[in-house]
C-alpha cells in the first residue's frame, strides 16, 4: 500500500474519530461506505489506532518531564525559600501528573489494540 497524502490524511481523520470516541464497528461502517473493503479498512483502523496510543505516550512522557523539572525548581531553585511558589509550582506540578496520568492510563482504552482475526 503506497503511504500517499490521502493516505495519510484518511489516518488522521480515523485517529481523530477515535479520540472522539467513535467505537471500531462506526469506524469500519464509515470506510465500507466509502469503498475499502474489510481488510484494507481493518488496516487503515490499526494504524490510526497505533498513532493514538503513540501520542498518548508521547503526552505522558512530556507531563512526567515538566513534573520532574517542576518539583525539581521547589526544591532546588531560586524559589526554595518562597513558600508562595513553592505553592504555584506544586500546584501546576500535580495539574501536569494529573495529565500524565490521564495520558498513560485512562486514554490508553480509546485505542484498544487490534483483534486478531479468527481466520
Amino acid at each position: 500500500m503506497a503511504d500517499s497524502a490521502s493516505n495519510k490524511v484518511l489516518r488522521f481523520l480515523l485517529a481523530r474519530d477515535i479520540l472522539k470516541g467513535k467505537s471500531r464497528e462506526d469506524l469500519l461502517a464509515k470506510l465500507e461506505a466509502a469503498g475499502f473493503n474489510g481488510e484494507h479498512a481493518e488496516l487503515f483502523i490499526a494504524q490510526a489506532e497505533k498513532r493514538v496510543l503513540a501520542r498518548n505516550r508521547r503526552c505522558a512522557v512530556i507531563s512526567a518531564v515538566v513534573v520532574a523539572v517542576l518539583l525539581g525548581r521547589v526544591v532546588w531553585g531560586p524559589y526554595a525559600n518562597n513558600p508562595d511558589m513553592q505553592l504555584l509550582l506544586g500546584v501546576m506540578a500535580a495539574i501536569f501528573a494529573a495529565a500524565g496520568f490521564y495520558f498513560w492510563f485512562v486514554a490508553r482504552w480509546q485505542a484498544p489494540l487490534p483483534k486478531a482475526s479468527a481466520s
